[in-house]
């Protein structure tokens, strides 16, 4: 594959709600599109959905286009009520049938490169009524995972117990991406790193530097490689 690319799609799960995946999928888009990778960005179920020029949009996917504006971004399940996805799901009397989610991913892994995944929250957020969740989709479409975690206090006892329960589920985590979502003591930042990495024995692979516009970091090519040029070439069959 081009750009030495090993893995061929990845699922970009957070330690909570805020953890800051969409940015990281968007950035990581950014960096495809540098390296010529045809690519897709899925995200299989999106809630909180947006009316833009009179049309119901994804907010995330549209974030992903300012990364790439060719690129191929879609949703099986496009919800309203910005909650988790069951309860938007049962208030529109929609069915949210993983069956059809799974026939997505894979149409999408045969046409194109690289698959991106998205999900929605953390691991536990719930997709149905029934109590099936992110951890069961994650697991129903067998890509290595990436974790992103926020860099600030509290970020050890998040990140910890969601790689744990990962990988005690069989789950493939092959590293976490930080996030400084706000100007953090540094000697706390590093100590929680270097924390996570022995804690949980997954890599750190990145951390995405305070971005008071994101957007402009989609055009910087130094910053892009120094977050993914490791994550890119990891074997996910070790």
């Amino acid at each position: 594959m081009k750009g030495g690319i090993v893995i061929r799609s990845l699922f970009i799960t957070g330690t909570d709600t805020d953890a800051g995946k969409t940015t990281a999928a968007a950035l990581l888009l950014a960096y495809l599109k540098k390296k010529g990778i045809q690519t897709a960005a899925y995200k299989p179920v999106q809630s909180g959905a947006e009316i833009i020029d009179g049309v119901l949009c994804a907010p995330d996917l549209e974030f992903y286009k300012l990364a790439n504006p060719e690129l191929a971004a879609s949703t099986t399940y496009l919800l309203k009520k910005p909650c988790s996805p069951h309860l938007a799901a049962r208030e529109e009397e929609i069915e949210i049938e993983i069956d059809k989610i799974i026939e997505h991913y894979q149409r999408l892994s045969r046409e194109n490169e690289f698959v991106l995944i998205e999900g929605a929250g953390g691991v536990f957020v719930p997709l149905r009524d029934d109590g099936y969740s992110m951890l069961e989709l994650m697991k129903e479409l067998s890509a290595p995972v990436v974790m992103v975690a926020r860099t600030g206090v509290g970020t050890i006892n998040h990140t910890v117990l969601t790689a744990e329960r990962l990988k005690q589920e069989g789950i493939n985590v092959i590293g976490v991406i930080m996030n400084q979502m706000t100007k953090e003591d540094t000697k706390v930042e590093q100590d929680n790193i270097r924390m996570i990495e022995l804690m949980t024995r997954v890599p750190v692979l990145g951390m995405i530097p305070y971005l008071e516009n994101p957007l402009s970091a989609f055009g910087d090519s130094d910053m892009l490689d120094h977050l993914f040029s490791k994550l890119m070439e990891v074997d996910s069959n070790e």
